[in-house]
């Protein structure tokens, strides 16, 4: 019985996932968050320019340098 139960709420979860990602590709929505460090172009619009080269955020970029600094450099 708890198997079944377990089996439904599967389904369940399934179609609630391809369904979130059948609206996010609808509505042209990045399934990742933004990088740290890096902006994406917008058009007039404000809308993300598809395959557009992301560009340096340098004040993020500082932080990301930050974080991945060689230990052989601050020594």
């Amino acid at each position: 019985m708890f198997a079944t139960i377990a089996q439904e709420e599967f389904v369940k979860k399934r179609e609630a996932m391809v369904w979130s990602l059948s609206q996010r590709f609808k509505d042209c929505k990045l399934l990742t968050p933004p990088l740290l460090g890096y902006d994406r172009q917008r058009d007039a619009a404000g809308n993300y320019i598809k395959y557009a080269p992301l560009k340096v955020n340098e004040s993020e970029a500082n932080i990301v340098r930050f974080i991945h600094v060689d230990e052989d450099e601050v020594a």
